[in-house]
């Protein structure tokens, strides 16, 4: 219990400054007294505010600092964005301050992630390609234009470079080339953020976030079938496109035990011309567990879709990075590929309180996944935390 509820602090005070403070390792009567403040009491308060906030790993959660942003628009516009970008930036836009003296990280309005699986699951209607009627893979190109939109910054603001975080967004073909980008932006303080980030071992700050829900697959209310009910330990619906789900297209269910695994290389949420398919979110919302292996690359959508049915995901992905840098154990499953063939007894030994409380934990990454208002909420109150 904190010693005055936040409503009832007796002085001004910025949540957001103390929290930085308590990150940057100053206890909290410290960090009072640089702003001016000798109140213990009050900061007792702010640090219970805060720190419980970071302890529960929810960035949705009241209190968590949110970072100062400024988005910088580029001197030319990009060939080609996409609808993913644009979405993004309009909520980077919302949140911008009028100057970079103000703001922690710089945003750039250049699409260099280039995701054209989302919205649509027709990848040519999430892309804007301008003066080219065939719709072709520009990230290069738009990562040069990132680069002249830093240059761009530094002439413009020569005095305020220092101490700015500037933010790039990702994707698998550009992290081909990570020494070249690393090399081209060495003399900026970087984060990226990618959906696919693996685990690093150098030395570069990276977060990893939820990929988006497709629109058919939010869920239709906040309700759920209970654990208890569901009659189907795991499943799971998809292509082999890789080494590890090729090992659960293997999967043999002991008697008893149900699973509902289906090999499907034109994946769609119904079909009604194969009915041994039926509806993957019917198939969710009937199973406890269902698995998220990587495919091609390291990121998959069926993790918020496994979310947004209640049930708990199976990872399979042995070089994925933490979502959000926070521990997924609470919510999620992270088994190893070359133990996929103990799948069953590994999810039958979990306890049905032990799954509730993962289902009940798992519900702020859904939140983070249903909208762009606050997949651009988490991933923003979450990078403080990274840097």
């Amino acid at each position: 219990r904190l010693p005055v509820a936040p409503h009832q602090l007796p002085w001004p005070v910025s949540k957001n400054d103390f929290c930085r403070g308590l990150r940057r390792g100053s206890g909290p009567r410290t960090i009072a007294c640089e702003m001016g403040k000798q109140s213990v009491l009050t900061a007792l308060s702010l640090w219970g505010v805060c720190v419980t906030a970071l302890w529960k790993g929810n960035p949705l959660e009241a209190g968590v600092p949110e970072a100062k942003v400024f988005l910088m628009e580029p001197l030319e516009e990009p060939q080609c964005t996409t609808e993913m970008h644009r979405r993004i930036m309009a909520e980077i836009r919302r949140r911008s301050e009028f100057h970079p003296e103000r703001a922690e990280f710089i945003f750039v309005n250049v699409d260099t992630l280039f995701q054209v699986l989302w919205p649509s699951r027709n990848r040519n209607e999430n892309q804007v390609c301008v003066g080219s009627e065939k719709i072709h893979y520009v990230s290069e190109d738009n990562d040069y234009r990132y680069y002249e939109a830093l240059m761009t910054f530094r002439n413009r603001y020569p005095n305020y470079q220092k101490g700015k975080k500037f933010v790039y967004f990702w994707n698998v073909n550009l992290k081909r080339r990570k020494q070249l980008i690393h090399n081209r932006y060495k003399d900026f303080d970087m984060v990226f953020i990618g959906l696919d980030n693996t685990l690093s071992n150098d030395n570069t700050t990276e977060l990893n976030v939820i990929q988006p829900l497709f629109p058919d697959m939010l869920p239709r209310d906040s309700s759920f079938k209970s654990l208890e009910e569901r009659s189907v330990l795991a499943s799971f619906r998809g292509s082999p496109s890789a080494e590890v789900r090729d090992k659960l297209f293997k999967l043999q269910a002991p008697e008893g035990v149900k699973l509902d695994i289906n090999r499907y290389t034109s994946w769609v949420v119904r079909d009604p011309r194969n009915p041994l398919v039926g509806s993957y979110k019917d198939v969710l919302a009937n199973s406890k567990f269902g698995f998220s292996p990587r495919g091609e690359q390291h990121y998959s959508f069926r993790t918020a879709e496994i979310l947004a049915q209640g049930a708990i995901p199976v990872i399979l992905d042995d070089e994925m990075a933490p979502l959000y840098g926070k521990n997924m154990s609470t919510w999620a499953v992270h088994l190893k590929e070359d133990n996929v063939d103990n799948a069953v007894d590994v999810l039958k030994s979990i306890r049905i309180e032990q799954l509730k409380s993962m289902q009940e934990q798992g519900k702020w990454v859904l939140e983070c996944a249903k909208e762009m208002y606050n997949f651009v909420k988490c991933m923003i109150r979450t990078l403080p935390e990274i840097v």
